[in-house]
């Protein structure tokens, strides 16, 4: 199993909790909770990565190392 490090995307741009917070105008408590939390929304880990300035990836990893990206840009879904 793998665990969220949703803390470490925080501490990467040297943040608080409560900077983060203000940044991703969300209370200090939410950015505690999401970061304790074992199950989290991707639109919501998504927001942290905007909040942190980064962007988010999402890859399919199969076992002979064949990668496919889970995220396409919002037109080719039209």
């Amino acid at each position: 199993d793998m665990i969220l490090a949703l803390a470490a995307l925080r501490e990467a741009v040297g943040m608080t909790q409560e900077d983060f917070a203000s940044a991703a105008s969300m209370s200090q408590e939410n950015v505690s909770r999401i970061e304790r939390a074992t199950d989290v929304k991707l639109s919501t880990i998504r927001r942290l990565a905007r909040t942190a300035g980064a962007h988010l990836e999402l890859n399919a990893v199969f076992p002979d190392g064949k990668k496919v990206s889970l995220f396409r840009p919002a037109t080719d879904h039209l």
